[in-house]
């Protein structure tokens, strides 16, 4: 993730990705090594690499909503790109804000509405907020 090349570093955040999920089980997360350097590539130079840690980071969410250590990860290293200086990143930023809190709190409040527990994208956003 550190190699001077941006496609050498863009394609290394990909497959740490990849290795983390691989390796996923639901009692052990990634480690804080692994979440550094995929936060890491959310302020990198390049637009191609800042936008791969922060659809990385994303994915990290989707398979450990319930991760304080992979929410909080996200929340400082996602969020603060809706002010990035190129706008595909700002909107993907603002899309990957509306995949994972405010659609996790629609879906919280529906099923309370119905009596139904609301799940992974539920507790999601719980941590997230």
């Amino acid at each position: 993730c550190f190699d001077e090349k941006a496609a050498v570093r863009k394609s290394a955040v990909a497959a740490l990705e990849a290795a983390v999920v691989a390796l996923a089980s639901p009692a052990v997360g990634p480690s804080e090594e692994d979440l550094a350097a995929i936060s890491g590539a959310c302020s990198d130079a390049l637009v191609s690499v800042r936008r791969q840690g922060m659809l990385s980071l994303s994915a990290l969410l989707a398979v450990f909503p319930v991760d304080a250590r992979v929410a909080a990860t996200w929340l400082e290293s996602v969020l603060p790109m809706v002010g990035d200086v190129e706008s595909t990143v700002q909107d993907r930023c603002l899309d990957a804000f509306q995949e994972n809190v405010i659609d996790g709190l629609m879906v919280t409040v529906s099923r309370r509405q119905g009596g139904v527990p609301a799940g992974a994208a539920g507790a999601r956003s719980r941590l997230l907020l």
